[in-house]
């Protein structure tokens, strides 16, 4: 690996981050819903907002995170190639779905922004975060679908290392500590491997289709198709590849800053993206979900957060009214206990 000094990235960080500086700046900025946002500062609200780093002192936790993940690979591989080091089963899929998804990293990145120049270590940094993630607990032992986590973190690693002409090596290091967090946040193993759980999710999803869009649910039902044939992909990459890079960090965003309560918000953004659809005759309703990318992300973010903001305030309200009757019906019971007793509060 290029080895730098630690001191480069702590200037570097100093340098690219004028606003976050607290877990309060982190939130903050999440819940801004625009397109234009520092990619640096993003990079640093994750680290924070997923307990990565400490919200104090963030120039020198970013350091800590390159010179730990160099620290893993002297410790695993040795100087030796990863791959060859991981297992055979392992390396054939981790390489076939990382030179796969080469072609796709190389378009979205060109997207926003990045060369081909800076992308030319993808092809086998993303192999050896892959790779050193199972070496580091079994619970990251390879399944398709984490090197989009991979190649999506990495790229906004990359902001922060071409911005401040540090070796790609940097990004590589912020690749995986969000990539680890952020696969024990979606579980994809536990989606796939509990498949009773994860099909009555998409019944119950299926239920919110009929109530809020009936006529979609209705073409669905035609071909006897339910939200389990496309939102399934959509919960496994949290709707990666049905975005644009930065609309897919945009949505990452707000997905992590309600990462407490997912379960109940992605079922907003699931119906937020099918808010876009329109019916057309002859068209198959599945298959136009599948293919549609012409998302307006802006719109469709602020419809699943008034949603989401909808169902936290009913609750709240449920709530106060349970704790209300609650207290109504312990103050009925005093008042009868001491009645049924004969005393007199007045002798109290």
């Amino acid at each position: 690996m290029n080895k730098i000094d630690s001191s480069q990235i702590v200037r570097a960080a100093e340098k690219l981050n004028k606003n976050i500086f607290t877990r309060n700046d982190a939130l903050s900025f999440l819940q801004q819903v625009k397109q234009e946002k520092n990619q640096a500062e993003r990079l640093i609200s994750w680290l924070i907002i997923f307990n990565i780093i400490k919200p104090y002192n963030i120039a020198n936790e970013c350091a800590r995170l390159y010179t730990e993940y160099l620290d893993l690979q002297d410790k695993f591989f040795h100087d030796g190639d990863p791959m060859k080091l991981i297992g055979e089963d392992e390396e054939f899929i981790i390489m076939a779905d990382t030179q796969r998804s080469n072609a796709w990293f190389s378009k979205i990145s060109h997207q926003i922004g990045l060369t081909q120049d800076d992308i030319k270590d993808a092809s086998y940094q993303i192999p050896r975060v892959l790779a050193t993630l199972t070496k580091t607990d079994p619970f990251y032992k390879y399944t398709q679908g984490y090197d989009r986590y991979a190649f999506i973190t990495y790229a906004l690693g990359l902001f922060f290392s071409t911005q401040s002409s540090l070796p790609s090596e940097v990004a590589e290091s912020f690749s995986y500590a969000l990539t680890k967090k952020i696969l024990r946040f979606v579980d994809i193993n536990k989606i796939l491997g509990d498949m009773d759980e994860t099909q009555a999710e998409f019944i119950s999803i299926d239920k919110g289709i009929a109530k809020i869009f009936p006529d979609i649910y209705k073409e669905l039902q035609k071909m006897n198709h339910g939200s389990f044939y496309f939102a399934l992909k959509w919960q496994l990459i949290l709707f990666a590849d049905e975005h644009t890079l930065s609309d897919t960090f945009l949505i990452w965003d707000s997905i992590f800053l309600r990462q407490n309560d997912y379960d109940s918000f992605r079922a907003d953004l699931i119906m937020a993206h099918l808010s876009q659809i329109q019916i057309d005759q002859d068209v198959i309703m599945i298959e136009k979900i599948q293919k549609y990318k012409e998302w307006d992300t802006i719109k469709l973010i602020n419809y699943a957060v008034q949603r989401y903001e909808k169902k936290s305030r009913t609750f709240e309200t449920k709530h106060y009214i349970f704790i209300l009757y609650v207290l109504l019906l312990i103050v009925a019971l005093i008042y009868f206990y001491f009645n049924g007793s004969g005393i007199n509060f007045s002798d109290l």
